[in-house]
């Protein structure tokens, strides 16, 4: 029993697993912005399914994304958070748009909301709501076990997904690779 537990424990510290959400009915569409179109990135978090998401990830223009899934109970996903930002900060000026999907339960929308105020995030920031992580999951790369933190970095011709935490320098020279 000792075991099983200390091999619980330990798998919990070195991966974040996806929690369910909650059911669409339970949410107060009167608190959420539900506003997903490219052009209206001015509120700090928007909710978003599915389908909004995958036209994001299906882009075909002359941007380059940053989509990085996320959650605030997830250790490395904090840490590398600052990374996506800085990233935002230094192409500002180039066609590379960040965006960060919390996968958070909706039930703790207002904790994700200070999460981002209190550390003064800039990038796009959704919070999905779907009920079935293992069918959308997949549907974002066919090897993502679920794990995050994960991040998409696309281009019209170029998609590359990584299952695991990136530092600044890793993150840094994949998107210029994925430029070139």
């Amino acid at each position: 029993m000792k075991n099983t537990l200390l091999f619980l424990f330990v798998m919990l510290l070195f991966s974040c697993k996806y929690k369910k959400e909650l059911p669409k009915e339970i949410i107060n569409e009167s608190f959420v912005k539900k506003n997903t179109s490219e052009e209206d990135f001015q509120s700090k978090l928007k909710i978003i399914n599915f389908e909004e998401l995958n036209k994001i990830l299906h882009q075909k223009n002359d941007t380059t994304y940053v989509v990085n899934f996320w959650a605030t109970w997830c250790k490395p996903c904090v840490k590398e958070l600052p990374y996506f930002e800085k990233i935002g900060e230094q192409f500002a000026s180039e066609k590379v748009k960040v965006i960060l999907v919390s996968i958070d339960n909706l039930d703790q929308i207002k904790r994700v909301e200070t999460f981002i105020k209190k550390r003064n995030i800039k990038s796009n920031c959704y919070l999905i709501n779907e009920s079935d992580p293992e069918i959308w999951m997949k549907k974002v790369d066919s090897s993502w076990n679920g794990s995050v933190p994960a991040t998409v970095l696309f281009n019209a011709t170029n998609r590359k997904f990584f299952e695991t935490s990136l530092t600044f320098e890793k993150l840094y020279s994949e998107l210029q690779l994925l430029q070139k």
